[in-house]
């Protein structure tokens, strides 16, 4: 019979053992790991033959987005800006730094 305030289990789960969503989710990654290379050859035949998905979902793995902070490469350095006032460099550092 339960008692009121004591737990089924006092000792708790042992120390590195995983939960059932753990373990899944951990199968699950060795199998995307062994098969990735199988499913980018797959997509690559299918995007050959004229699927467009497929070409999407194949560019996008092998030719990533640069992130936002590459794409912009903002420098304080003001060498590489002879042109600009210090307010419009001042002004070009605040805008991508709320666009990140």
């Amino acid at each position: 019979m339960f008692q009121k305030g004591q737990s089924g289990n006092p000792a708790g789960r042992p120390k590195g053992t995983f939960g059932i969503k753990k373990r899944i989710l951990n199968q699950a990654l060795e199998i995307c790991q062994e098969e990735a290379p199988k499913v980018l050859l797959k997509m690559l035949d299918l995007a050959i033959q004229g699927d467009v998905p497929a070409a999407k979902v194949f560019c996008n793995y092998a030719y990533p987005h640069p992130s936002m902070e590459a794409a912009l490469d903002i420098t304080t350095d003001r060498e590489n800006m002879p042109d600009l006032t210090d307010e419009q460099v001042k002004t070009i550092i605040e805008t991508a730094s709320r666009v990140q």
